[in-house]
């Protein structure tokens, strides 16, 4: 949630133009910048019935509204400056008896408070209020125009009672970090000049809930007891662990936020991450997105290094021909009737002539009906049914026909299928017709040689099952080749963006024609290109051979059945193969450099939006200062926001302070042993786990430890909500 407790909404001195703003476009203006808490603080004048207007407008859409106004304070060396003063919303109508009491009927141009008088003005009113004074340093350029001289700002802040919340105001964030490094207490607000242009203000957000006036001055006293009222209602996790062997356990909570662990170099962070990491994924949670600076290279190799997975052969579009290969393993060579059982025959029934009593003994068999066929049409009769059921009864076709439309439809459809059973039943009994035709043929010529001892006529010669056999042999292996020549699916993914040079892509070619691509990763260990290569050959050689039938088809087979055994293929599937190159700007041979693959392993862990569980260990190695304040840490304010656990080991004081965290654990190597303090900014401590030592001052700790300076620390006030 932003704050802007400098907000001006009437033209009240000469110069104020672009100020003017009615109640109803500054709520617009407000929510449009984000805004959860805002101070009206017009020049020398507070209008109680306007800021009530303001007040119903800006509720309408959660934004607190807090009464102020903005005094010309002559101060004791005689310079005009600016001061404000923000009251308690509650008692607007008693700050409002003050502010006209001072001013009365005078002019804002024209009004001007000595210094000495302020305090006596608002203290012991019955209300609470906080005094921003703008501020200007004891040597050099104010830091904020209208500012009154240094001691004349430090004489108006001890004309007050201790307690009160008494801040000085820069002109920009920047300035805020620096009077923050002096120990100067800040407060900053937008100072809007024109609304049109309010969006662009740059403005800073209070990290814990702010519901009053009275809580936020409790925040900025730092009342433990509220503090840890609000902390309390963050989601936390307790983890136990132990870091080293000789280490005593680690007890400590991770909350639904930031969690940041920083220390000197070899106090045993990235250890601490990894203890945390198991914690979590040894309890079942498999949503951790994780990342270590010094695993880059290996993490960048895992993600470009593409394996096929069972689920990627249907990109290719094709059947995984199973029932083609189980064909060919069970497909033998019928025998071809020997010419000499002719001759047996002739020669016994010439001499005997006693056969001529068992009818089947003369009989011909039928050629033997293609069952295999007759089955795949009973299949797709069924799948013919399912689909007629499926149109018949889907809501969204009758919704789009006319109610004479989907009975003709309907009509048509059940006659299909009607026409269907007919022809599919016909079908069906002729060829187990001729099925059990041939079997009792033969077993009837058993019988009769069984019985007399002689030999019957031959059932057939045994070609047309012969040529039958060729014909669909050669069938299924056309099936199968033509099938390797499918063209391979081809697929882009964005591994990463490299802001001067674009997208890193990788461009995955899945395949099942070894001859189509190069470096390819197979789905089965056994399957490599070159025997793949070598089972494509046999399998054309075969098909060419079953042309003409011959003897060469069988042993043309087995090589077939051979390979296929070696490299254990039963289906297409078990061919699949993926190759990929990884592009950029052009460039179809990209290789990143180091920090580049630092970016794109770290943007894939920062934004998995599938995790719960965010760990980043030294995010800002190898990135630019742009990177990190524009990425990093707008992403792991997104997390937070969105309730996500993230944990961040980092030496950047950037990504320690602005993401906001809402616990620090500070790792130090003391006295020959490893110590563990756990804390937060809201208390500004860091606490001892073992109790062995005192607590730490968060600030002072973060300053001195942290790389980046003390710039990073430029908006901590606001955003903790209190101050020093």
């Amino acid at each position: 949630m932003k704050i802007d407790l400098h907000c001006h909404t009437i033209k009240a001195k000469s110069g104020d133009g672009g100020r003017d703003i009615d109640p109803a476009s500054l709520a617009e203006a407000l929510a449009g910048n984000q805004v959860g808490i805002a101070a009206i603080t017009n020049h020398n004048l507070f209008d109680l019935s306007i800021f009530k207007q303001c007040v119903a407008e800006a509720s309408a859409k959660g934004i607190d509204l807090w009464p102020g106004i903005e005094l010309d304070i002559r101060g004791k060396s005689r310079v005009v400056g600016h001061v404000i003063v923000i009251a308690d919303p509650v008692h607007a109508k008693q700050f409002s008896d003050v502010c006209n009491g001072l001013v009365q009927c005078t002019h804002p141009d024209d009004f001007v408070l000595d210094w000495d008088k302020l305090a006596g003005a608002f203290v012991g009113q019955g209300f609470d209020f906080i005094v921003i004074s703008h501020y200007r340093p004891f040597k050099g350029k104010s830091y904020k125009d209208k500012a009154l001289p240094y001691a004349d700002n430090q004489a108006l802040k001890a004309s007050f009672p201790v307690e009160t919340p008494f801040f000085f105001e820069p002109s920009n964030l920047k300035r805020a970090g620096i009077m923050y490094a002096d120990g100067v207490d800040c407060l900053i607000g937008s100072d809007v000049k024109d609304w049109s242009k309010y969006c662009e203000c740059s403005l800073p957000e209070i990290k814990l809930e702010v519901k009053s006036f009275s809580q936020f001055l409790l925040l900025l006293r730092k009342t433990p007891e509220v503090l840890k009222s609000i902390m309390d209602k963050k989601t936390s996790e307790q983890v136990e662990i132990t870091l080293f062997d000789d280490d005593a356990k680690l007890t400590f909570p991770v909350y639904n936020d930031v969690t940041i662990v920083f220390g000197a170099k070899g106090t045993g962070k990235t250890a601490l991450l990894k203890k945390i990491e198991n914690h979590f994924r040894a309890k079942g949670w498999t949503d951790v997105s994780s990342y270590y600076a010094s695993e880059n290279n290996d993490k960048y190799k895992q993600m470009v290094n593409v394996n096929p997975k069972e689920e990627d052969f249907v990109k290719l579009g094709v059947d995984d021909a199973s029932d083609k290969f189980a064909g060919i393993r069970a497909w033998n060579e019928p025998a071809v009737t020997p010419f000499s059982n002719y001759i047996s025959w002739e020669e016994y029934s010439v001499e005997k002539k006693d056969t001529a009593r068992f009818g089947f003994a003369l009989a011909s068999a039928p050629v033997e009906p293609d069952l295999d066929a007759m089955r795949c049409l009973i299949d797709d009769y069924k799948t013919l049914i399912s689909s007629a059921n499926n149109i018949l009864n889907n809501k969204i076709v009758e919704a789009c026909l006319s109610s004479n439309e989907f009975s003709e439809l309907r009509s048509a459809v059940l006659r299909v299928c009607m026409n269907a059973q007919s022809y599919v039943r016909s079908g069906f009994v002729d060829a187990y017709a001729l099925h059990l035709e041939c079997f009792t043929v033969k077993k009837m010529k058993s019988y009769i040689t069984a019985r007399t001892g002689s030999p019957t006529k031959p059932s057939g010669t045994g070609f047309s099952a012969f040529a039958l056999s060729y014909k669909k042999a050669r069938s299924i292996l056309n099936s199968i080749s033509d099938s390797f020549q499918n063209e391979p699916y081809e697929e882009k993914v964005v591994l990463g963006r490299l802001a001067e040079k674009g997208d890193v892509v990788q461009h995955r070619k899945y395949l099942i024609n070894p001859s189509q691509g190069t470096k390819v990763s197979y789905l089965r260990d056994k399957v490599k290109a070159k025997n793949l290569k070598s089972l494509v050959a046999a399998i054309g050689n075969a098909s060419d051979t079953a042309k003409t039938p011959c003897g060469a088809l069988a042993s043309k087979i087995a090589e077939v059945n051979k390979m296929t055994d070696e490299m254990g293929i039963a289906s297409l599937k078990d061919c699949l193969g993926v190759t990929s190159y990884v592009s950029c700007g052009g460039d179809s041979s990209y290789e990143p450099s180091n920090g580049e693959r630092a970016m794109i392993v770290l943007a894939h862990a920062l934004f998995d939006d599938d995790a719960s569980i965010y760990i980043l260990d030294e995010p800002e190695a190898s990135m630019g200062n742009e990177f990190i304040n524009e990425v990093i840490v707008d992403r792991i304010n997104q997390l937070a926001k969105a309730n996500k656990i993230v944990i961040v080991s980092t030496h950047n004081a950037n990504i320690a302070v602005r993401t906001l965290p809402w616990q620090s654990i500070y790792r130090e190597y003391d006295g020959g042993c490893y110590r563990t303090y756990v804390g937060n900014p809201f208390c500004d401590e860091l606490r001892d786990i073992a109790e062995v030592k005192p607590p730490k001052v968060w600030t002072q700790v973060s300053m001195d430890t942290l790389e980046g300076g003390e710039y990073a620390f430029t908006d901590r006030e606001i955003v903790y909500g209190k101050l020093n």
